[in-house]
C-alpha cells in the first residue's frame, strides 16, 4: 500500500532471476547455485538447497511451483572458468532441470541435458585434463504444461567433447518423473567456452518455450536464440 519496506532477508550473493510466490513462501535463487525458500509475511528463511552437486553450478531462472513442486532449470559459469583459472580442467558441468518439494526443500528427480558423466578426454597443449562431454546448461525458466504433464524448456551451448542430442535444442521432459518426451535440435556442434578462438558459434536458447497459435489453431512452442531466428515447433 506504501511501498515502505517490511523485511529484507539477505542470502549474500547476488540473484539475476525474480522470484516466485507460493502459499505465503517466496522461492528464488542465486549465483552460488542455492534455493531459497523464505516466509512471505516475515522475511524468515525456511529452507535453503543447491540447485545441483556441481560446484560451479548457478541459478539464472526464476523457479516454477505447481501443486508443491519446484521446478528450476541447473545452469553453470564454468565455460569462463579456463580463463580464470590457468590450470582449471574443463568441464565437467553437466546442465539440466531438477524438482524439489516446495515444504522441504528435498530433490525429487533430476534430469541431466548430457546423460553421461564426464570423463578424461586427453590433455591440451599446457597439459591440462580435458573432460567432457559437458555443458548444455538451461539458462531461463521452463515452462509447465500440468495438463499435458510436461515441462518445456530450451537449452544452450556445450563446452566439451563430442557433439551431444541436447545441445542449442527445445526440450520436453514429464513434470512427474523428469522423463525425455521429445528434443528439437535447431543447431547442431556448438561447443564454446569462453576464449576459445576456433569454436562456437554460441548460439544458446536463452528463452522460455512461450504457447503460440500455429496454423489452423494447432498449438505450437516458440523459442528465441542467439542465432537472431526464432524457433516454432509442435
Amino acid at each position: 500500500r506504501t511501498g515502505k519496506k517490511v523485511w529484507e532477508y539477505d542470502c549474500g550473493i547476488p540473484s539475476r532471476a525474480s522470484a516466485a510466490y507460493d502459499n505465503d513462501v517466496v522461492y528464488f535463487g542465486d549465483l552460488s547455485g542455492r534455493l531459497h525458500a523464505v516466509d512471505a509475511g516475515t522475511g524468515t528463511l525456511k529452507w535453503s538447497e543447491r540447485i545441483d552437486p556441481h560446484p560451479k553450478a548457478v541459478v539464472t531462472s526464476s523457479p516454477k511451483v505447481h501443486q508443491g513442486r519446484i521446478y528450476n532449470g541447473v545452469s553453470s559459469h564454468e565455460e569462463g572458468e579456463p580463463r580464470r583459472q590457468k590450470d582449471y580442467s574443463c568441464c565437467s558441468f553437466r546442465g539440466g532441470v531438477a524438482s524439489f518439494d516446495a515444504k522441504t526443500g528435498k530433490p525429487l528427480w533430476r534430469f541431466y541435458t548430457i546423460p553421461e558423466e564426464p570423463k578424461k578426454l586427453g590433455e591440451d597443449a599446457s597439459g591440462r585434463a580435458i573432460l567432457g562431454p559437458s555443458g548444455i546448461a538451461v539458462w531461463s525458466s521452463v515452462g509447465l504444461d500440468p495438463a499435458a504433464n510436461r515441462i518445456y524448456f530450451t537449452t544452450g551451448n556445450q563446452y566439451s567433447g563430442e557433439d551431444t542430442k541436447l545441445v542449442d535444442s527445445i526440450v520436453a521432459i514429464t513434470m512427474d518423473t523428469g522423463k525425455l518426451v521429445w528434443s528439437y535440435q535447431a543447431r547442431p556442434s556448438d561447443v564454446f567456452v569462453i576464449g576459445c578462438r576456433d569454436c562456437g558459434p554460441d548460439f544458446d536458447f536463452g528463452t522460455t518455450p512461450l504457447a503460440l497459435k500455429g496454423p489452423n489453431g494447432s498449438k505450437v512452442l516458440g523459442a528465441a536464440q542467439k542465432s537472431g531466428w526464432v524457433h516454432a515447433v509442435d
